[in-house]
């Protein structure tokens, strides 16, 4: 009995240093995630102070969040502009997937080459069966209203050497104003044109101009100042 006393206690005090290690581990573990937690808090606090001067620097109006409309620019033109571009050249191409249609954008105007005998007969001013839905639709295209200004398209047609071909180019060119203006176009939203070294082609120039604008069509001005390859309005 006086052996196992001592033994008796040596097992004691390893159980109590036991608890202690114990315990000085969990709050190890508990002083580590508060500073965890202090980090993520402090973290978050500096992620929003950003935002907010974000938000003060970039200032957007409610509104405009959650509007789905295409941005315009400050006057509408450059939208509406590009908008008709896109009408138009999507127009050509389904409607005259037979010829070969370029396209081609020139600063404010859009320029779209389509072969003469694509939208005309052959040796005659009578337009081709083929350009009926052409009409139909470029003729809605350019009766559409739009804000302070309207859509404008400039027709101009090759013009022959001779006197019957240079005849017939003129009378190409009223045919096809008077079937445009039949289909509900707006005598105002066309311009007929006719020019010498054309290649064969028909050029439909559009553009959007503002009501009341006295712009000329420049394509029309002859550029060679001794007369040679003329044109003709």
């Amino acid at each position: 009995m006086a052996i196992s006393a001592p033994e008796e206690a040596s097992s004691g005090g390893g159980t109590g240093s036991s608890t202690v290690l114990a315990l000085a581990l969990f709050l190890l573990l508990l002083a580590f995630f508060i500073l965890l937690v202090a980090i993520s808090k402090f973290e978050t606090e500096k992620i929003d102070q950003v935002l907010f001067s974000l938000d003060e620097v970039f200032e957007v109006q409610p509104e405009m969040l959650l509007s789905n409309q295409a941005v315009t620019s400050r006057d509408g033109n450059l939208s509406q502009q590009q908008t008709f571009f896109e009408v138009v050249d999507k127009l050509f191409r389904d409607e005259l997937q037979f010829a070969k249609v370029r396209v081609v954008t020139e600063g404010d105007q859009m320029i779209v080459a389509v072969p003469l005998d694509a939208v005309f007969e052959p040796d005659s001013m009578e337009l081709r069966v083929e350009t009926a839905g052409l009409m139909g639709r470029l003729s809605e295209t350019l009766k559409k209203q739009i804000d302070g200004a309207r859509y404008h398209l400039d027709m101009i047609i090759p013009l022959g050497l001779s006197a019957s071909d240079r005849d017939l180019a003129v009378r190409r060119g009223g045919r096809f104003a008077r079937a445009l203006t039949a289909y509900g176009a707006p005598g105002y939203a066309i311009s007929i044109g006719v020019r010498q070294r054309l290649r064969n082609e028909v050029h439909f120039y559009f553009e959007v101009r503002d009501i009341g604008s006295d712009v000329l069509f420049t394509g029309l001005v002859n550029p060679d100042p001794a007369g040679e390859g003329s044109d003709a309005q």
